[in-house]
């Protein structure tokens, strides 16, 4: 599952900005990007970890199990990405 969301940068103080979640205002670190007002930054837990362009934003983007599963298994197998705790 996906937790990062693409959000506007309004205003950036130091390695802080407010950026806009298409009208929630919320505070980020953007100290791991050189992000500028007006740019578009993807953030996940409270830093912008990424710019993307307006364009890139318009297109359908997906981060689904493929990417981190490792290769298809057969369905009578379960894949567990960590051990279940006792």
């Amino acid at each position: 599952m996906c937790l990062a969301m693409p959000a506007k940068v309004l205003s950036i103080d130091g390695d802080e900005a407010e950026v806009d979640f298409g009208g929630a205002i919320r505070r980020t670190n953007v100290s791991m990007v050189d992000a500028k007002v007006g740019e578009y930054v993807i953030i996940h837990a409270g830093f912008a970890i990424q710019k993307w362009t307006r364009r890139r934003l318009s297109r359908p983007y997906s981060c689904g199990a493929s990417s981190w599963a490792g290769p298809r298994r057969p369905r009578h197998q379960t894949f567990m990405p960590y051990p279940l705790p006792l």
